[in-house]
């Protein structure tokens, strides 16, 4: 694997635990808890089973167990001169995040959210402090977002629009450069049934869902309008009300191809593998979670599993 090549991955990675991270504190914040008890210290990257030098990721915690600082090292930053700092208020949530170079700064971003805790602003600047992007959203009564909008350099660039029916389930996305709309329509349960996506007033897209008697979805079919192609999926599921595989198949020039997901769970019913069968029924990848109470799910084998080309992470913690 080339340096290039890896510097790309670790890239990818580091957006997955970012997001990933995100969805457990109030608004956006990449700096809450892993776990209760552990916290992630340490990120390395492996190669055909070899640890790969000054090629790492490792975080530091303040006494609140709040993300203080990220280091980045690799080829260009060897001396772990490259890193993020990040800054709280009172109510844990992130509110500044400074990007280093060499231990100069590169760029910062700002974090705002109103007294409901919903994140209402984020600004990235550059190295002299002038905002180059940004975003900001307005809410209805209920918590939900009407609007969506989008800066460069302080500009209005373009908006999204939200509408939603009295049961509060959204009903039309609209961008505002009338490039893309969205429309959804909904059963007497209020399951998603169809959700349709023009590009400048045409249909491009049509998805249907399917739901047991338990309002699980069973079935899923994709209609992309413009080429014909049509996507139809099946899931099924165990007593623990798991899906357990996910069967999903379409017709490309004449010739029928499936594919198959299927998900491996432990005791307490959480997600610990699933398995990916291309349409020739070979097993492409698989994704498993390797010692890790923080609930990420580490890719192990990827595209290469069938060649015994082995690139994985390993990941240390602080625990309690």
């Amino acid at each position: 694997m080339s340096i290039k090549s890896v510097k790309h991955f670790l890239l990818i990675l580091t957006v997955i635990i970012s997001n990933i991270a995100c969805k457990k504190g109030n608004g956006v914040n990449p700096g809450t808890l892993e776990s209760e008890k552990c916290l992630l210290e340490k990120v390395e990257y492996y190669a055909n089973g070899v640890k790969i030098n000054n090629f790492y990721q490792k975080y530091v915690y303040n006494e609140k167990k709040q993300r203080i600082k990220g280091i980045s090292v690799y080829s260009d930053c060897p001396n772990e001169d490259c890193y993020f700092t990040n800054e709280y208020d009172s109510n844990n949530n992130l509110v500044k995040s400074i990007s280093y170079d060499h231990n100069v700064k590169s760029s910062s971003q700002t974090f705002n959210y109103d007294s409901k805790g919903n994140q209402i602003k984020q600004a990235l600047f550059n190295s002299n402090d002038k905002e180059i992007w940004g975003w900001s959203k307005e809410f209805n009564l209920q918590g939900k977002t009407t609007r969506w909008n989008f800066y460069d350099n302080q500009n209005l660039s373009y908006f999204i629009t939200y509408e939603y029916d009295s049961k509060l389930n959204l009903l039309v996305k609209n961008y505002s450069t009338g490039e893309e709309l969205e429309k959804y329509t909904y059963d007497s349960q209020n399951n998603l049934i169809e959700t349709k996506k023009y590009k400048k007033d045409l249909l491009v897209l049509t998805t249907s869902y399917k739901y047991d008697s338990k309002n699980r979805i069973i079935g899923k079919i994709e209609n992309d309008n413009n080429r014909q192609v049509i996507v139809v999926s099946e899931s099924f599921y165990n007593d623990n009300q798991n899906i357990v595989t996910t069967t999903s198949s379409t017709v490309f020039n004449g010739q029928k191809l499936e594919w198959v997901n299927i998900y491996y769970y432990d005791i307490n019913k959480k997600l610990t593998k699933e398995e990916y069968f291309n349409e020739e029924k070979k097993l492409e990848y698989i994704k498993t979670k390797r010692d890790n109470p923080d609930g990420f799910i580490i890719f192990d084998e990827v595209n290469y599993i069938l060649k015994n080309f082995k690139n994985h992470i390993e990941n240390s913690y602080i625990c309690n």
